[in-house]
């Protein structure tokens, strides 16, 4: 689990960054990254109905959240970043390709 500080919590965040941001879509979810900024960035996770029960979905947080953990946090990313799941992310059974595509591209829009 990642800190309090590297999180958004509060509903207006997660409308601020949507009205204001950059998406990319990918097979499994919709990433929106907001602008670059001198505080770190933060993260938040967005896992709707349509993916599937509670237990589904619980799944599918916790995948997104470690993947966060092992592989943005250590990058330093200066972006507030929010991951939506489309229905087909519940078919996620480990790691994804579809995760380090955006990892790639994320790195590259740090630096510009």
């Amino acid at each position: 689990m990642f800190s309090k500080r590297d999180r958004l919590r509060r509903r207006q965040d997660f409308v601020a960054l949507s009205q204001s941001s950059r998406s990319v879509h990918l097979s499994h979810f919709i990433v929106l990254m907001g602008k670059i900024s001198d505080k770190p960035g933060r993260f938040g996770v967005t896992v709707s109905k349509r993916v599937g029960n509670s237990v589904v979905r619980n799944r599918v947080k916790r995948f997104i959240r470690e993947y966060i953990r092992l592989y943005l946090l250590p990058q330093n990313i200066c972006r507030d970043v929010i991951i939506i799941a489309k229905p087909n992310a519940r078919s996620l059974n480990g790691f994804s390709e579809t995760l380090d595509v955006f990892m790639s591209k994320m790195i590259v829009w740090n630096q510009s």
